[in-house]
């Protein structure tokens, strides 16, 4: 693995994604010009077909190339292989022993006879690189990105702001302007309310996560959403900022509804909870990834943030279980959908069956409560 990536940097590669922390145990992508090579070690291949399968498909110019100590006409070898289709190389490392398919278009890299010069010494005149080296060198350079801040507009956490502000001016304006909004107009618009919701409008499990009763509520998780959800939107994409904070929003309301069945509920803090624990998870699963200063400042902050809301949570008028609800609900989704933003990671094969079963088991939760709740 060293030497065929040392050659690879030397040829004018350079690395755009990998871990430095299990390397060479794990795989790398490395690029260059328009041409994109996955170099892994062998068996590691697992979910590594389906990250090339996206590559090729949004790249073309897409090559893999498996480093190993299995004989290349291992069965198992070439079963493994048999469906990706496209650009392939292994590389037995005793011996220097090559098996590749390569396409029309792919890589030049890839060819044996190029492969083969890689394997037994640089090129002549090439400059001597440390991968490991150049590895960290390249993480660094994503780690350094991130304090560049936002890169996109959070369009998904300002819309979310807009709907919850909107619904507040349209309740202010049915009473009057009457800051003290009644149960029944809380209800009216949308609230949770157990009775209604199991008369069968279940669209209140979402609805009462945009509603709010009064100008600090809505001012507070706002404030809440805009620091939380800017960051996260960055880190994570529309789309898994958009999944965290409606199931987190789902989560709660249903935690509220088997708790506090006699309550009526409204507020976004569940689904702000759920940011939390996409946020929590993240901690976790890629502390590493991020640098030191980064670390203290984003993540050093999640402990005093847990104990500050578990206090307030503990206020008449707050609904603990709803908070409860939308921080497990975020850290379950966030487990399966989370990803570094420094390595840019794909979705595991398991994410999706993982989804699949998290949604079958929500909705069985769900109505569980919905029918034996209250």
């Amino acid at each position: 693995m060293e030497r065929v990536q040392q050659g690879l940097l030397a040829r004018g590669y350079r690395y755009l994604d990998g871990d430095a922390e299990s390397w060479p145990l794990s795989a790398v992508l490395m690029a260059k010009e328009d041409a994109f090579l996955l170099v892994s070690p062998w068996p590691h291949v697992g979910h590594l077909l389906e990250a090339w399968e996206k590559l090729r498909g949004k790249t073309g110019i897409a090559g893999l190339l498996l480093v190993g100590m299995t004989a290349p006409d291992d069965p198992m070898l070439g079963h493994a292989l048999r469906p990706a289709g496209g650009t392939i190389a292994y590389l037995q490392a005793a011996t220097g022993q090559l098996w590749v398919r390569r396409e029309p278009g792919g890589p030049e890299e890839i060819r044996e006879e190029t492969l083969g010069a890689l394997f037994s010494g640089l090129p002549e005149g090439a400059p001597h690189i440390y991968p490991a080296e150049a590895l960290r060198a390249a993480l660094q350079s994503r780690q350094a990105s991130l304090k560049e801040g936002p890169r996109i507009l959070p369009m998904v956490t300002y819309g979310i702001i807009a709907i919850c502000i909107a619904l507040f001016i349209l309740m202010l304006g049915s009473t009057q302007f009457n800051l003290n909004f009644s149960v029944a107009t809380a209800s009216k618009w949308g609230a949770l309310d157990a009775v209604k919701v199991n008369a069968g409008q279940w669209w209140r499990l979402i609805t009462a996560g945009f509603l709010h009763g009064g100008i600090m509520h809505i001012a507070f998780n706002m404030f809440a959403l805009y620091n939380l959800g800017v960051v996260l939107e960055h880190w994570q994409g529309k789309a898994r900022m958009a999944a965290l904070f409606l199931f987190s929003v789902l989560t709660s309301s249903m935690a509220a509804l088997w708790f506090t069945p006699k309550a009526i509920t409204l507020g976004a803090s569940g689904g702000i909870f759920g940011l939390l624990g996409g946020f929590i998870v993240i901690a976790l699963l890629y502390w590493k990834d991020y640098p030191e200063q980064t670390r203290k400042q984003l993540f050093g902050w999640i402990p005093r943030m847990l104990l500050i809301n578990g206090v307030i949570s503990l206020l008449p008028g707050i609904s603990l279980a709803g908070h409860a609800g939308g921080l497990i609900g975020g850290m379950l989704i966030g487990l399966i959908i989370m990803r570094s933003p420094v390595r840019r990671n794909p979705l595991p094969g398991w994410a999706w069956p993982a989804l699949a079963a998290l949604a079958v088991g929500t909705v069985m939760v769900a109505k569980y409560i919905l029918d034996f709740g209250f």
